[in-house]
């Protein structure tokens, strides 16, 4: 017995490597357990004040800096033998960075989004032609849940999008959700030359004010707040019309509201209808 002791301790002391990949498995290990543990009592103390964005930026937050830590580890542990392969393979430094290149630019990406913030958890964002809420932030990709099709509907298609951070650094983002409560929406109505667009303005700017009246002074409110915060102008909050002709023979009423962010589909759908059928009589 004696004798399989020591052979196995002079095989572990002519391999510190393994000693070290062993460390570095305990210490992922512990970090692991000890976010699982963590966000489980977080969430149990706070019990049912958390809502489900909440909950989920929380996870994701966990998530972010279990994977800084692991990496920081890794390092720490493997930090001789990391700078001696570093120094070996200088010769191939060049192809390595251009294989990762990609992978650094969404790490990049990451920082910006998280640094800048032009965007949170839920908010409804457009990059070139992909339009959704989103749904979660990665180190390497954020999926959205898409919303389409464009920008015609507020309608969910029902296809979840990870675009990959490295396009937030290239790319303008445009963030719809200036307020988490109340939005800005537009709804554009076109017209022919020949129609009657000032009768077509009347009926729709009644059909505005009747849908979204009884929101009028809550959104000013919220509207007056947000804007004295960020030190910006504040929205003009009534329903109101501007006359377009975007070709010779075309007319476009082209008409912004302030209305619930979670009411934007049912509330255009009410207008549109109501303004047909008070239009046609």
């Amino acid at each position: 017995m004696d004798k399989i002791i020591s052979d196995m301790l002079r095989f572990w002391l002519k391999n510190p490597e393994l000693i070290k990949f062993v460390e570095t498995l305990l210490v992922i290990l512990i970090l692991n357990l000890t976010r699982i543990f963590s966000v489980k009592l977080f969430m149990h103390l706070k019990g049912k004040s958390l809502t489900l964005e909440r909950r989920q930026r929380i996870i994701i937050q966990s998530r972010l800096i279990f994977i800084l830590l692991s990496i920081s580890t890794v390092f720490i542990i493997w930090g001789s033998e990391i700078k001696s392969v570093a120094l070996s393979i200088a010769a191939v430094a060049a192809a390595i960075a251009i294989a990762t290149k990609e992978l650094f630019l969404c790490i990049a990406g990451s920082f910006w989004r998280i640094s800048s913030r032009p965007f949170s958890l839920g908010d409804r964002i457009e990059i070139e032609d992909i339009r959704g809420d989103v749904i979660d932030m990665g180190l390497f990709a954020t999926v959205v849940l898409e919303v389409g099709p464009k920008n015609l509907t507020h309608q969910f298609t029902g296809r979840a999008i990870t675009i990959p951070n490295s396009v937030f650094l290239t790319k303008p983002v445009i963030n719809e959700t200036f307020s988490t409560e109340y939005v800005l929406h537009v709804i554009v109505v076109p017209l022919s030359i020949n129609d009657n667009w000032q009768l077509a303005e009347k009926c729709l700017l009644e059909a505005a004010n009747m849908a979204c009246g009884e929101h009028i002074e809550k959104a000013r409110r919220h509207m007056t707040r947000i804007t004295n915060r960020q030190n910006v102008p504040t929205p003009t909050i009534e329903p109101n019309i501007s006359v377009k002709v975007p070709e010779v023979d075309k007319i476009n009423l082209v008409l912004r509201i302030t209305i619930p962010a979670y009411n934007r589909s049912r509330t255009e759908q009410a207008i549109i209808r109501q303004f047909l059928t008070t239009y046609k009589k």
